[in-house]
């Protein structure tokens, strides 16, 4: 027959047909169908089991490029089977010898000469993620220069001066400044 049908449950409906269907649960539960037909009632107690959502994929992000020297926080989100999504704390890793990754996501970019790539890798859970990341050259900028050579010199001799200039990512290197003195008695030539 066909009865009238019910059930006790927002997690449930049951079609005109008899045809119950669960909703998402966060644990086990007991409910009851209701058949109502010429008068005459019946009940039925049906257990709805929990399924817990099984992971689908994990998905890497962060930004694509960092400058040398620097450093970037990535995260890395599961899916579920039931579309819910949460940041998770996977295993990280990379494949440079320019860069280093810590547990919790942070890449840090050293010292380069010439740009690099460098790939991140998160682990969790039996699913795996990779990012690309490229690794920027940022040419050191000039800070100051440093004069050095003997602080006194003999009438009618010569004494050579060296003229170094000091970066920003602390390095010095001799240079072929514009050479100049405020004398008539001296002279100084384009090597110091």
């Amino acid at each position: 027959v066909s009865p009238v049908w019910s059930e006790d449950s927002a997690s449930t409906t049951i079609s005109s047909s008899g045809l119950l269907s669960v909703g998402n649960i966060s644990a086990d539960k007991v409910r009851t169908i209701t058949a109502e037909f010429e008068g005459e009632t019946d009940t039925f107690s049906v257990t709805l089991n929990y399924v817990a959502p099984v992971l689908t994929e994990i998905v890497i992000s962060g930004p694509t490029s960092l400058d040398e020297e620097t450093s970037a926080q990535y995260v890395c989100t599961a899916t579920y089977s039931d579309g819910s999504s949460v940041v998770v704390t996977p295993s990280w890793s990379e494949n440079s010898s320019h860069t280093t990754i810590n547990a919790s996501g942070l890449l840090s970019a050293g010292n380069i000469a010439a740009d690099q790539s460098v790939t991140i890798t998160a682990s969790f859970g039996g699913k795996s993620d990779t990012h690309n990341v490229s690794i920027k050259y940022v040419a050191p900028v000039l800070m100051g220069i440093t004069i050095s050579g003997p602080t006194s010199l003999n009438e009618e001799t010569s004494a050579q001066y060296v003229c170094t200039a000091s970066y920003s990512d602390g390095t010095g290197i001799v240079v072929t400044p514009s050479w100049s003195e405020n004398s008539i008695h001296t002279t100084i030539s384009g090597s110091g």
